[in-house]
């Protein structure tokens, strides 16, 4: 069981910093997201619609 907010966090402020990591976090794994189907795009061929949205797709799911 995980402790209550109130036993986690001493202020408002570690409550923000915690919040701020967090976001950095998922700022940067969009970033690779993007970075990642911004080389998929680079390096594709004439494939057709359907199987691109589905090598993104499997990109995005980590199966790649």
């Amino acid at each position: 069981m995980q402790p209550g907010i109130s036993q986690r966090y001493q202020s408002a402020e570690e409550v923000f910093q915690d919040l701020d990591r967090e976001a950095i976090q998922a700022t940067t794994e969009d970033i690779v997201l993007g970075q990642a189907a911004e080389v998929a795009l680079s390096q594709s061929k004439m494939v057709g619609t359907e199987a691109f949205t589905a090598a993104l797709e499997r990109l995005a799911n980590a199966e790649a």
